[in-house]
């Protein structure tokens, strides 16, 4: 199975990586963009090219382990996705 980690900021999005036993991951590449429909566009493109079977969010809450304000902004993304 192989396992797409992402990383989300305002204007990037972070990936690596895993290979086909889910054991080891790597980095990939970072992508910028201006929305989310040139996001999910440029995503899906990569999803179909490596086969991806699922992804990994990065959830960023804060230290305490409650709900950053990032954080609901990448639950938000994570619905969308």
């Amino acid at each position: 199975m192989v396992y797409l980690g992402l990383d989300l900021g305002s204007k990037t999005l972070g990936l690596a990586i895993s290979d086909r036993t889910g054991l080891i991951a790597s980095s990939l590449e970072v992508l910028r963009y201006n929305d989310y429909d040139e996001l999910f566009q440029k995503l899906d493109l990569i999803v179909n090219i490596k086969h991806v079977d699922a992804f990994v969010l990065g959830n960023p809450l804060n230290l305490n382990g409650s709900i950053s304000t990032r954080s609901e902004i990448t639950l938000e993304f994570k619905e969308l996705l």
